[in-house]
């Protein structure tokens, strides 16, 4: 199932009593995950990348390679308590990613040969707003894998489009701005009336690292071979000093991208 709401309709909170609805009522365990660290560490999930052990390629997208055999008895392990997968922040997650989730539960749990085998055969929920951040490459999670893509990462002769698998639900009241109907209207159609600006509007932001933060999104977007102009910088620093964590340390403990201390 896939559940969708803008910011401030309860995704997280719902996701939290599912967790424990799930492990007092049946005394069974809940995965839960998100695409990047900071997403993960709001959840208090792991990434899927390393709750999957799914390959990694930075600056594109990784083949998909099966476990070894030690550590797939290790994961099965791990994950045989577990009977449902929550997913967060979905429209990051892109069509092939999807496809290798699939993937790689279908091989912990020994379904690729069952009719009704997908995902493990295990309870899949996802979470999400679409018309928020997209995947940094490759296409949105709905997107069918065209073949070229199959030919390139997966090697297979799966044409499914898994989003197919999945019914739709939707939390409507923001419960963040309930006392604030006007704001909470804003809020929801901002969205829409952004995707009607012209392609060369320039955007006024409130902070370096916001602007920074689009200006690498739309670069990602441009399909043409990187430059990177190399500059020597020095940088000083004081205890005290607020400082931002560029990549994942330790997802458990809060140290993931994004994060600042």
């Amino acid at each position: 199932m896939f559940v969708s709401g803008p910011e401030g309709t309860g995704k997280s909170f719902v996701i939290k009593n599912l967790v424990s609805w799930n492990k007092i009522y049946r005394d069974k365990d809940t995965a839960v995950t998100a695409p990047t660290g900071i997403a993960a560490y709001n959840v208090q999930g792991l990434t899927i990348h390393r709750f999957l052990q799914l390959p990694v390629e930075h600056g594109g997208t990784a083949e998909y390679k099966e476990l070894s055999g030690a550590a797939l008895k290790q994961i099965r392990q791990t994950l045989q308590n577990v009977d449902l997968l929550i997913i967060d922040e979905i429209s990051v997650v892109s069509n092939i990613t999807f496809m290798y989730i699939h993937l790689r539960l279908t091989e912990i749990f020994d379904t690729s040969d069952n009719e009704d085998g997908w995902f493990g055969s295990i309870n899949v929920l996802v979470f999400g707003d679409l018309l928020q951040l997209p995947p940094v490459r490759e296409d949105f999670v709905f997107v069918g894998m065209n073949k070229k893509q199959i030919d390139k990462y997966i090697k297979s002769m799966i044409t499914f489009n898994l989003w197919e698998l999945f019914e739709y639900d939707e939390l409507t009241i923001n419960m963040r701005q309930k006392n604030d109907k006007d704001y909470s209207e804003i809020l929801s159609q901002l969205c829409k009336y952004l995707g009607k600006l012209p392609n060369d509007t320039v955007c006024l932001l409130p902070t370096r690292k916001t602007c920074n933060a689009i200006n690498e999104a739309m670069l990602l977007t441009i399909d043409t071979e990187e430059i990177n102009l190399v500059a020597k910088d020095s940088y000083k620093l004081k205890i005290g000093s607020k400082v931002m964590i560029r990549r994942n340390i330790d997802v458990s403990i809060g140290l993931v991208n994004g994060t600042i201390g």
